[in-house]
This record gives structure tokens, sequence and C-alpha cells, in this order.
């Protein structure tokens, strides 16, 4: 009898609170479509944020004028926000609350979206096209890295918000098969099929073995959900490019990934996690890892649950 390399505990979705940051540009409000879409879908709410950046009164000084202008500029601002989140809610039907964040953008997003315990922030990105914006590729990988709730990223050329064929990467590092439930959760959300792509770097036999043994485990937990699956191992060193070149083959139009925050390399390294961001032209949602210790296995087999 095969040992189980499917972890005990698995991380699973929660879209009942859905936070999406704005700025009112063409890539955030394909954002905000994408959100809406999930809360709809889900009965959910959802938070849109405008997060307005710090002014030093002590550095520049500031006239009478000078301070009505930025009074005026922030009341702009919340009109502005509170017309789309009126849109939004006419349109979806769904709840919809608007928040001003004041501060860093990445650490406003972080701190809101704990504070208001959302289970899935929604962000639009520009990838590796621009580096001044909000939806920069490195402000929204920041979001990823550093966000402990699973974040997902949406380029202003995204098709569609309807899933219908998920791409599931697995590999050999620790914490991988975690997001296996989420697949299965966007899946049945979407009523999608899930590709499940096994990639190593290794040409130890035992590597090899140990991987295909985790994807044959992976495909019957998915089929034990009437979820149609597929499966292919490829061997590969360079992950993010084999990963994004399998998305444009097998036509998905979502890729899950785990972002390994405390391990630097690997498979899910931050190198890959910010490549699939800045590169993806489909949406990817990026769920951070939980460390239960009772699946912590011994360094023995390799940091496998």
């Amino acid at each position: 009898m095969e040992k189980s390399l499917i972890p005990k505990t698995m991380i699973k979705l929660n879209t009942s609170r859905i936070l999406t940051p704005v700025d009112f540009s063409s890539t955030s409000t394909k954002a905000i479509g994408y959100a809406a879409s999930l809360a709809q879908l889900n009965k959910g709410e959802l938070f849109l944020l405008y997060v307005r950046q710090k002014k030093s009164f002590l550095n520049f000084p500031y006239t009478t004028s000078d301070l009505r202008e930025i009074t005026k500029e922030s009341e702009n601002y919340k009109k502005l926000i509170e017309s789309t989140a009126k849109e939004i809610r006419n349109k979806y039907s769904i709840p919809v609350k608007v928040i001003i964040g004041l501060g860093g953008r990445i650490s406003e997003i972080i701190k809101i979206a704990e504070k208001k315990q959302v289970g899935l922030i929604v962000m639009g990105t520009n990838g590796s096209d621009s580096v001044s914006s909000l939806f920069s590729g490195s402000n929204s990988h920041r979001v990823v890295s550093k966000s402990q709730i699973p974040v997902l990223t949406i380029r202003n050329d995204s098709k569609k918000s309807h899933f219908s064929n998920i791409l599931l990467p697995i590999d050999l590092s620790e914490h991988t098969r975690q997001k296996v439930n989420v697949a299965i959760q966007v899946a049945k959300m979407n009523t999608a099929k899930i590709h499940l792509l096994g990639v190593s770097d290794s040409d130890e036999t035992s590597d090899q073995l140990k991987l295909g043994l985790i994807m044959r485990q992976v495909s019957k937990r998915i089929k034990e959900e009437d979820i149609e699956v597929s499966s292919e191992l490829v061997k590969s060193d360079n992950f993010a490019g084999k990963t994004l070149s399998n998305a444009k083959k097998s036509k998905a139009d979502i890729i899950i990934t785990m972002t390994d925050q405390n391990n630097g390399t690997g498979f899910l390294a931050r190198n890959y996690d910010r490549e699939l961001v800045d590169e993806s032209s489909i949406p990817v949602l990026s769920i951070p890892p939980e460390i239960h210790e009772e699946n912590i296995a011994p360094s023995s087999i390799g940091g496998l649950w």
C-alpha cells in the first residue's frame, strides 16, 4: 500500500470577504471585476481600498491654500471610490465597503486585509511592463510575498473572470501540496478541470518515482471530487518558464501556486513567484503556506509531508 504524501491539513480558500486595492486605472477596474464576480459567486462582500500616501508637513512649507488642495484631493478620491462602489453594488448585488488608508501602499494593503479578516486579496498587476504604479510587478509581488492571505493577481489583458481550466504545478518542495484543496474549491466554483504539472530538475530515479507517486495521489484526490483531471511530468531547470509555457499549451486560464516565504530555494522560491506574477498573462492565485507541526517530516525524506 502506497504511503500517503498528501498533507493531513490543507488550506481552504475563504472568499466571503475579498479586498481589492484601487487606483482608478484600467488594471484596477479589471481586478475589481474579478473580485466582484468571485464575491457574487460565493455570496461574499467586497472591500475597495484606496491608499493615500502620507505627505510630510515638516519638510515642506505648506501654505493654507496647499492644505485646502490636499483636503479637496482626498474628498475627490473618496467620492470617486464611493461612486465605483455604488456601481458594483448595482451590477453584482453584493455588499461593497469603501476603505481609505493612509501610509505606505504595501503595508496598508497587508494591514487592512488582516484587520478586516479578509480571505482573499484580488490585485491588478502590470507585470514587468511597469515600475511606477501601485500595480507594478514589484509592488504586486511584494504584496504576494508579504501577505499571509492568498493573493489573486490580475493582468489588464486577462480575458475572463470565469475559470474553466486550472493549472496546478506540483513538485518535491515543502508545502507544495497544501494548495490541492484550493484548486478543488476553485474547480467546483467554476465547473473547471485541473491540469497537474509535475516539474523536477533532478535526474535521480528516487526523486522521479517520488514525484510520480505524489502526482498519482493528488490526481486520485481530485477525482474523488468528480473533477476532471489530467497530468504531465516534465524535467526542467527553468520552473517558471516551464509553468508559463505549459499554461499556454494547456490553455489554462488560472495558475494556482504556493508562496514559500520561508524558503529561498527550490521550485517555489521567491524568484519563481516573482516571474509568475510578472510574466503570466493569466491570473495567478498565490497561496501562502501553513506550517503544522504534525505534518513536518524528518529531513531524511527531503522535507516531504
